[in-house]
This record gives C-alpha cells, structure tokens and sequence, in this order.
C-alpha cells in the first residue's frame, strides 16, 4: 500500500474514536481524571482554565451519567469517577449512586471554571490541589490530546505537538491529500483494513435508535418520521413529503430567478428570494391541506410581517443570510394556518431562530436555492415542534427568554457580530483564496 494510504488509514483510526458524551466536557473529564491520577493527595481545590469554544460547547449540554448540563458536573464526575486510560469514554459507566458524590463537590466550591481568551479552539487547563500535592493537566488540539502534566511543579510530561506521538498530524497528512486522492484511497484500500468504519457506523446507528425510542432532547429525528403520517392524537396532515415539496417549491422559484430568468418576483425586505420564501411554503402546504382562501391569506399575511419585522432589527444586506428569517416567518404563517396562535408562533421563532440563524449569505447566486430548500425545512419543522408542544428552551445558545428577545439579539448578531463576517466573505468571493497569506485583505485595485 502508498504510504499516502497508510498515513490516510491511520488518521482515520486515530479520528473515528468513541466518545460517550460531548466531547468538550468528557475531554474536561479526561484532563480532570489525569489530574487526580497524579494528585497523590485528598482533593482541596480543582481549578479548571478553557478556551471560550470549550466553554461555549460545554455550557448547555447534557451530561452522560446526569440529568445534568454543564462543565461542572462533568468536572466532578470525571475527577471522581472517570477512568483517564478509556479517554475520551471518561464517562461511560457513571452509576446513579455516583451523581449525588459529583453534585457535593460542585456545591462545595471546590471547583472553578474560567475562560482563558488568549486561546481558540481546544485548551484546557486543570490544577488539582491538596494539602500537600498538586498536578496540572492540559489538553490541547484535540480531545484526547494531553500535551503537558506536572506535579508539584516539576514537569513529567510535555508534547505541545498537535498529535499523539506515533500517530501521523492530521493537518500534515490532509496537506498531501485532495478529493481525488481521496477517491483512490477509497478505490484501492483493501476492504478488511476499513472494516471498522463500518463497524463505527453501526455504533452510531444504535445510538440513532435509542433516540428514536426515547423521548430525548425535542425528538427532531422522531418528529421528522411522525410528521410523514400527520401527528398522533392530531387532526394535521403536515406530512415530511409536504414540507419537501413546500421547499422545493420556493427553491424552485430562485432557481429559476438566480440563474437569469425574467419573471417577477413579489419581494419582502427588498429581497426577491425572502419575498418567493415567505410566501410559497405557506402556499404549498395550504395546498395539500385543501385550506380555504380566506385562512391562506391570513397566514401569508402572518408569514411576510413575520418576516418584516425580524429583519427591521438587522440590516437589510449583511452576513446574515435573509431567507433565514423569511422562512421563520413561513413557519409562523404555517403554523397560524393549522391553528396555533401566538405561544406555538412564538415557540416557532425561538426555535428556527435557534437551529440554523448561523447560515451566512455570500452573495446572490444559483446556489441560493439550496439555502432557501434547507431554511424552509427548518422554519416548518420548528412549525412542527411547536405544534406538538416542543421548543428550543431558552438558555439554549443564542435563543432568548421570548421570541422579541432573540429576534433582538439575532439583529445585534446580524448588524454587529458579523461585521467581521462580512468583510472575510468578500474578501474570499474577491480573491478566491485566502489560505496561503496571512494579511486577509483585498487590495484597494480587487474592490475598485
């Protein structure tokens, strides 16, 4: 075999690892169970240092084990009872007798958590205490990756590297490689040496399943199977194959109108694609349910002010992609339509606000169908959810205590926070490539 494939099978060896949980608190377990590994002393102070994505990634996020969210649980647990040498399935086997050990040392106050902004990305830093030990533990560019462990000061183990040692750097080996290459390792690897990521595949089949069984989370993947035969209990006939056509509907439109066709468009917030997207999902699932005139015209009414009034809080033209916040006033229009009023229109905002209000817009072009195609998707599923009485909580990311609040704060995010956004997409659709200079900035000639 090339050693080009050697290295590719083992970054993918290295990669397609277990983790039981999110990975950023279990990798704060794993540096929490190292730490005490080497402590050597009854804990007297854990104090943990992150990067801000750590903290970001870890804040809400259910913990294995728990009923719990958040890196502090995830500290105790992984301090107390985790196992460093199964890494990054630290918390796996955590019992019921344990929780109530991991919630007296969080309320103890033995733990800290701070945020260090010098770092992007992964960093974590722990120092266990004692009364007369201490150990320092960092894990760094990856999960698993331990880069440095001290006690008492005195350094035992050191690799700032980003890979463990032995194993081929990601970023190295992904510098050799290109799509075609990738296609030839495919073609040529022998079946057996691949066999795991089928294997791997199987793994996450069965957590699928257990996601379907159990009512975790707000059931997005049981809702999308429900919704194909209308809800339980529930007059509606909202079907999955009628939330595609009423996405393919409003792709279909901007195909035609982003491709060069002359037909007109009605627009909303001085977009054609947002005006086509607040109006044609409402239009196609009216259709299928056989609603009258008079209920149809109410909710597009609902759809397109819906739509209006998000975008009063943000900028006409920004980062933001705009179809985002029509298709969440299709989603409200749509859920007007099959009776919801103004708890399921608001839990419906929240909610596709809260799902993919991160999209960016990168210029008009073809390509915009598929963003209208997914933002439609997700404003009638949030449709959905809120008709069966389920949501986004608030707390969640950037989703707000009501609807007018995170509409608010996703203007503040389109209008501020993605000023920067901005100015790199241009300057990406300007230059085409950014990644081989580090001065990002198009020269004053490439914006004449």
């Amino acid at each position: 075999m090339e050693n080009i494939n050697l290295k590719l099978l083992a970054m993918l060896r290295r990669e397609l690892v277990t983790s039981v949980g999110c990975t950023e608190p279990a990798a704060v377990a794993l540096a929490c169970a190292t730490s005490r590994r080497y402590l050597c002393d009854e804990l007297a102070k854990l104090s943990i240092v992150v990067s801000k994505d750590v903290f970001k990634n870890g804040f809400k996020v259910g913990i294995p084990g728990s009923s719990q969210k958040g890196l502090f649980i995830a500290a105790a647990l992984g301090y107390l009872f985790g196992d460093s040498e199964t890494e990054l399935e630290v918390l796996s086997g955590i019992s019921s007798e344990s929780l109530p050990h991991a919630e007296k040392l969080v309320k103890s106050g033995m733990i800290s958590i701070d945020i260090d902004h010098r770092y992007d990305g992964l960093y974590i830093k722990v120092v266990a205490e004692g009364d007369h030990n201490s150990s320092e533990v960092v894990i760094q560019h990856e999960h698993n990756h331990v880069t440095y462990i001290a006690t008492n000061g005195g350094v035992i183990f050191e690799n700032l590297n980003a890979g463990n040692a032995g194993q081929p750097n990601c970023q190295e080996v992904l510098d050799e490689v290109s799509p075609e290459r990738i296609i030839r390792f495919a073609d040529e690897v022998p079946i057996e040496d691949i066999a795991f990521i089928y294997d791997a595949a199987v793994v996450n089949l069965e957590a699928a399943r257990q996601g379907m069984a159990q009512g975790w989370g707000l059931n997005i993947g049981k809702t999308l199977l429900s919704i194909d035969d209308g809800f339980e209990g529930s007059s509606t006939d909202l079907t999955m194959s009628g939330i595609t056509r009423a996405s393919a509907w409003a792709a279909a439109a901007s195909d035609a109108r982003m491709s060069g066709n002359s037909c007109p468009v009605v627009i909303n917030s001085g977009s054609g694609n947002q005006g086509i997207t607040a109006s044609l999902p409402v239009l196609s699932i009216a259709k299928d349910l056989g609603m009258k005139k008079e209920i149809v015209t109410r909710a597009l009414a609902v759809s397109h002010l819906m739509a209006l009034y998000q975008k009063h809080f943000s900028d006409r033209i920004s980062a933001f992609c705009g179809v985002v916040t029509a298709a969440t006033g299709a989603g409200c229009g749509t859920a007007y339509m099959m009776g919801g009023r103004l708890p399921e229109i608001e839990d419906t905002i929240n909610t596709a606000l809260g799902g993919i209000s991160g999209m960016i817009c990168d210029g008009a072009k073809p390509s915009c169908a598929m963003k209208i195609a997914l933002a439609v998707q997700n404003g009638l599923l949030a449709c959905v959810l809120s008709l069966k009485g389920k949501r986004i909580t608030p707390g969640e990311g950037i989703v707000a205590k009501d609807a007018c609040t995170t509409i608010r704060n996703i203007g503040v995010l389109a209008r501020d926070g993605m000023c920067r956004t901005d100015e790199i997409i241009l300057q990406i659709m300007l230059n085409g490539d950014l990644s081989s200079t580090s001065n990002v900035g198009p020269s004053e000639e490439s914006l004449v």
